[in-house]
């Protein structure tokens, strides 16, 4: 790094306090006490007020631990003021009169709850609202968590616009970016981020291409001579090489982005080599550069993805611009945005009022976990605190061995950049955390054999220098029967030599096992307990796989780490099961599903009674529907915590953590309830909960109250902590740090040297790969380091054979050739404070016990699992309409007002002047004022179900649709919104039936058709269909959808090709006459009053939903369905057509909200053609 000043040992005693100062705190060297330490040479040799002292650290638990420990010092030194020996204390009543330093130990006491403590972002927060005028920040902004909807529907808005150049939105399509939610997984990092970012182009794809052909043309021609020895010396076949090899020599000088020629390649043939042998591993490693799989995953694949990379690069500049107008547009900010704005402010020339307010109100800050720092917030600390000031101090307290953060922005190049411009810096060398012997194990680990080299394994100008111990730690006190034995366990589990399929999941349970063996034997020593033993993994998945194992094992174990949202947990889908039950008890298919729940106290023999005995479900129904009652009444909780008191059998195996959970849930649906105007809206949004991945801080799962269990913790989890006992299992596995799963990412994060700030990239650029990737490897080893040293007595480092170890945390740390581990861990492992054990796999007990069976004779036999030997087609889904429209939820919108029954488009109001004046006119029916969306949908939908047309008994048919949307409608009781409910649905039933073919409202000399003539046997309801698509072209189906609507263009997309079974649910299909109809409720609002039910309005919602889509679908399953069930079936003649009803328009007598179409026969026939997989 070329340091520009020494660093020496901290000398808290008589460090001083002006200027810059970077205190170096390795792990376990007691950081939190230096920092109180100086806190009190500031306050008492300084005489500062605690509201002068700025000390700042990252989370909000890091600053209470601080402003407790702050406060145990301050009252310390004012209980025992001249009793302590030690240097320190001795030089600090030297300088301060015991009656002064009462004094003052008193006021920052009483004015400790004022004390200047904050977050990085509380501190900025703070400075901008103190100092609006000067920051030019206004008072009215909110300080809000999470504005990423305001990006999103910038998002969306972008892609609408994109829609329109198809050439822009083929190209999204390709790659999936062309709806909201695959662009938003993709580069919401860029969206939400103020750091520069750039494209790629499939230009330096080319150059890369030809500079890797010139160095392997250079290297060949330092083997010329040697390889037309080994390979031409044949008279006969001489000519013919000579000439291959000269065409590959100029090839490879050729800037020609394309495969090699099999001729070239020839050349190069192994087979040639055999005069000499030792040429072949040279020139094999060559030919690997060059051949066609070189080219086409390391060149021509990157090529083709930096193609779209430009037009992501305008969608992503579009959209943060948008983004941040939108916040300015609403007032609020963001805590990232606090830090950005406060370091514009400080370094802009004109504020120097601004830097100087701040530098008077806070002359002194120290800043904890400096390592962990970003460009923006030491631009504000070099701005307040200059170096070799005289008047003011700053201490940037970290280790950067531990910046483990930068997926949250931490950037340890401001860390390195801080170091180059400081007055004084400072080490702390001396662990008071850890044994002496696991000192010595770690020391040995990360700096090697010899101590004079350390490895640059850290990253550039982070360099590992040994540490002590104390012998006055408590982990050293004599005697102590924790510390005796090897400290460092290094454990070779390879599992090469088993029969078993080498997988990752497989090395995992392998792994998983050896612990949980180990840890059943530490047990039974008894030195430690469970609560001493910690196993620490990179994520959840790893988790699972030691807790699971550990069950198993009948050892109890807490995921302390654990942020999964209890929406995730098989808790959150019982209680959906019974919510759902309870509301819809009259299906016998919901009500077993609520009964079989641990919640409702379900077991086995319930479930064969509910199958098998009437009187077993009348009461079990009995009992749902007068708890439905308690639930509509008193509220959801009255419902839980009845069933919880009275009912739930949690399971033995983990009954503290279902009960966790399940209160976990009853209080968030007790909130939840307090905006869901339903119960039914209410189990909705606990279904849409546990859809999505919304991070929700009170959704996460919260700890079992046992706090003696074996600990799992992440390794960013459990820095700052320590352990007795640490396990590393999964060090030596090697985990791409460019991979999002299986995806390769296409948003890279680097510190670029030239303009030496971060930068994001779009695309994947060669030198950009080698960058990001070189930082997380070294962010991997840091953490490993963290992981190390969190043990106090022992630690648990366990590798296996995982395809490249190399390149693993401790494979980089080992300095590991490839095959290499046994070796290197022996080696490793000093037999005074270490030990190295070998394990085979296979010898190891699974622990899982294979299950047996009694055969016809008595025997005992395995029960083995079947082998699946066919086939899955993952290319074929269930689709549906729905499915189909989803994505065109970014489509403008011309005419709709209201998004109906709940397609989920975004719709445009309607802007003439007299339908927004007749729009503001508070409406007076039910029919105009009942709520709009979907749930009004499936009340009239519900209703209509139930009742016969022809004889309607409106309050039987209402009763359970209403309990279950009890509130669609404010302001009206019970029997006021069932009379006018049943008044308007009587209308509809008398409305209108335009007969198809003849003009909308006009006569036809066939009698009037209306609903209430049909008879129930003339009826089918909600009549649900499947029929299979092969290989079914969007871009065909577009085309007939354009037809249907007379050549008027749709934006359905033409990609992909669409395979599976489409499934559907009919609301209605009738006979009249002999012809059979199709009919669809619709509970759409297109105004307030029945002439704006007119044709042309319910076309336009039509069009703009896509239920013209909808009803054509819908026309080819009952074509299917009539052409099998009847004999002589004859599209013309039978099938009749298609009426969508607006119920919100219809009345009696009139055709107002009827809207009825034919659908040819040539239609029926284009899309039965289609669907099978014909090309039209």
């Amino acid at each position: 790094m070329g340091d520009i000043v020494p660093s020496l040992k901290l000398d808290i005693t008589n460090m001083p306090l002006q200027g810059r100062h970077l205190i170096e705190a390795s792990a376990g060297t007691g950081k939190t006490f230096s920092i109180t330490r100086i806190y009190l040479r500031l306050l008492l040799e300084q005489q500062l007020p605690v509201e002068q002292i700025l000390l700042m650290t990252y989370t909000r638990a890091a600053t209470e631990e601080l402003r407790g420990r702050i406060e145990s010092t301050l009252r310390s030194a004012q209980q025992h003021w001249g009793q302590y020996e030690d240097e320190f204390w001795q030089q600090l009543y030297s300088q301060v009169e015991p009656q002064q330093a009462q004094l003052l130990l008193h006021q920052a006491l009483l004015n400790l709850d004022q004390a200047a403590i904050f977050t990085i972002h509380g501190f900025c927060g703070r400075a901008l609202q103190q100092y609006a005028f000067a920051s030019q920040t206004g008072l009215e902004v909110v300080l809000e968590t999470n504005t990423s909807d305001l990006a999103y529907t910038a998002l969306q808005d972008w892609l609408r616009v994109t829609m329109l150049h198809t050439q822009d939105y083929t190209q999204l399509e390709q790659h999936g970016w062309h709806t909201p939610a695959g662009f938003w997984d993709a580069f919401s990092g860029a969206l939400l981020s103020q750091t520069p970012v750039a494209a790629t182009s499939p230009q330096v794809w080319h150059q890369a291409w030809q500079q890797n052909k010139l160095q392997v043309r250079d290297q060949l021609l330092q083997l010329e001579g040697q390889i037309i020895s080994a390979s031409m010396s044949e008279p006969k076949t001489a000519a013919v090489r000579l000439q291959q090899w000269q065409d590959l020599i100029n090839w490879l000088a050729i800037p020609e982005f394309d495969y090699a020629d099999k001729a070239h390649l020839g050349s190069l043939n192994g087979a040639r080599l055999g005069k000499a042998p030792e040429l072949k591993p040279q020139v094999k490693v060559l030919l690997q550069r060059i051949n066609n799989e070189a080219f086409k995953t390391g060149y021509l694949k990157h090529a083709q993805q930096a193609t779209v990379a430009k037009l992501v690069l305008s969608g992503v500049e579009e959209i943060r611009l948008a983004y941040q107008l939108a916040k300015q547009q609403q007032q609020v900010m963001e805590f990232d945005d606090l830090v950005r704005r406060l370091s514009q402010c400080v370094n802009e020339v004109d504020n120097a009022a601004l830097v100087s307010a701040l530098q008077q109100a806070y002359p002194v800050a120290l800043v904890d976990e400096f390592q962990d720092t970003d460009g923006h917030q030491y631009a504000i600390l070099d701005a307040l605190y200059p170096a070799a000031s005289r008047s003011s101090a700053l201490f940037m307290i970290g280790d950067p061995k531990q910046a483990i953060y930068g997926f949250r922005g931490g950037d340890i190049h401001a860390y390195l950049q801080a170091a180059l411009a400081v007055d004084y810096r400072w080490h702390m060398d001396t662990n008071w955390r850890s044994s002496t012997a696991m000192v010595a194990a770690y020391n040995g680990l990360f700096s090697g054999d010899e101590a004079t080299q350390p490895k640059a394994l850290f990253g550039a100008g982070i360099d590992y220098v040994e540490v002590q111990a104390s012998a006055y730690a408590s982990a050293n006190a004599a005697h102590n029967p924790l510390a005796k034995g090897a400290a460092m366990h290094y454990v070779w589990l390879p599992t090469d030599g088993d029969t078993k399929p080498q997988t990752v999941p497989y090395k995992h349970q392998a792994i998983a096992q050896w612990c949980v063996t180990e840890i059943h034997h530490i047990l039974q020593q008894g030195d430690f307990v469970a609560s001493d033993i910690a196993l620490l993994v990179r994520n959840g998945s790893e988790a699972q796989v030691l807790q699971s194992a550990l069950n198993k094992a009948g050892l109890t174990s807490v995921y302390i780490s654990d942020k999964t949202s209890v929406y995730a947990s098989a808790e959150a889908t019982e209680m959906l099961r019974l919510l759902n039950g309870i509301l819809l008890c009259e299906d016998q298919r919901h009500l077993a599903r609520a009964a079989s729940t641990h919640l409702w106290g379900g077991s086995q023999q319930l479930l064969a009674q509910l199958v098998s005995n009437e009187d077993c479900q009348v009461a079990t129904r009995s009992q749902m529907m007068s708890l439905r009652q308690l639930w509509l009444k008193q509220g959801v909780m009255a419902l839980l915590v009845h069933l919880l008191k009275h009912q739930t059998i949690a399971p033995t195996q983990y009954k503290e953590r279902y009960m966790t959970n399940m209160v976990q849930l009853a209080e968030l649906l007790q909130k939840a309830s307090t905006q869901a105007s339903s119960a039914l809206l209410l189990v909705e949004w606990l279904q849409q909960q546990c859809d999505e991945n919304t991070p929700d801080a009170s959704a996460e799962l919260r700890l079992e109250s046992d706090a003696k269990l074996i600990q799992i913790v992440t390794l960013h989890g459990a820095k700052g902590l320590e352990y007795p006992l640490v396990f590393i299992p999964f060090a030596s596995q090697y985990k791409d740090p460019l991979k999002r799963g299986t995806k390769q990412t296409q948003l890279y994060q680097y510190h670029n040297p030239q303009l030496g700030y971060p930068e994001l990239m779009i695309g994947p650029h060669p030198d950009v790969i080698e960058l990001a990737s070189a930082a997380a490897q070294q962010e991997a080893v840091r953490l490993l380091y963290v992981a190390v040293t969190r043990a106090q007595y022992r630690c648990y480092m366990v590798a296996s054979d995982f395809k490249q170890g190399q390149l693993s945390p401790l494979g980089q740390v080992l300095g590991l050739e490839s095959d290499t581990w046994q070796e290197t861990l022996a080696a490793i492992a000093q037999p005074s404070t270490c030990c190295f054990t070998t394990v085979a796999a296979s010898d190891m007990d699974t622990g899982i016990a294979t299950p047996l069976v009694k055969d016809q004779q008595g025997q005992s036999q395995a029960l083995l699992a079947q082998i699946f030997t066919g086939c899955i087609d993952t290319a074929s889904n269930l689709l549906s309409y729905s499915g189909l429209v989803r994505n065109l939820s970014h489509q403008h919108q011309s005419g709709a007002k209201d998004q109906g029954d709940g397609i989920g488009q975004l719709v445009q109001a309607v802007t003439l002047n007299n339908q927004h004046q007749q729009d503001q006119q508070p409406p007076q029916e039910l029919r105009f004022s009942m709520a709009k969306g979907k749930n009004t949908g499936l009340l009239l939908h519900d209703i209509l179900e139930q009742v016969d047309f022809s004889q309607a008994h409106w309050a039987a048919a209402m009763e359970v649709p209403l309990a279950r949307y009890h509130t669609v409608h404010a302001g009206l009781d019970n029997s006021q919104l069932e009379a006018q409910l049943s008044q308007w649905l009587e209308q509809c039933l008398l409305a209108t039936l335009p007969v198809i073919g003849t003009a909308m409202g006009g006569q036809s000399e066939q009698p009037a058709l209306c609903l209430q003539q049909l008879s129930r046997s003339q009826t089918l309801r909600e009549s649900e269909f499947y029929f299979p698509l092969v290989k079914t072209k969007q871009g065909q189906l577009a085309a007939i959808l354009s037809a249907h609507r007379g050549g008027l263009t749709s934006s359905l997309p033409t990609y992909p090709t669409l395979q599976g079974m489409m499934h559907g649910f009919m609301d209605l299909v009738f006979e009249h006459n002999g012809r059979y109809y199709l009919a669809d409720y619709k509970s759409n609002h297109l105004g307030n009053g029945l002439d704006d039910y007119h044709h042309q309005a319910m076309l336009a919602a039509n069009q703009d939903h896509y239920y013209d889509l909808q009803y054509l679908i819908y026309s080819l399953a009952l074509h299917r369905y009539l052409g099998q069930r009847m004999a002589n079936y004859d599209a013309n003649t039978h099938f009749g057509g298609v009426y969508y009803l607006y119920l919100r328009g219809m009345t009696a007598g009139a055709s107002t909200g009827v809207f009825a179409t034919p659908v040819t026969v040539a239609e029926l026939n284009a899309l039965d053609h289609l669907f099978s997989g014909a090309d039209l």
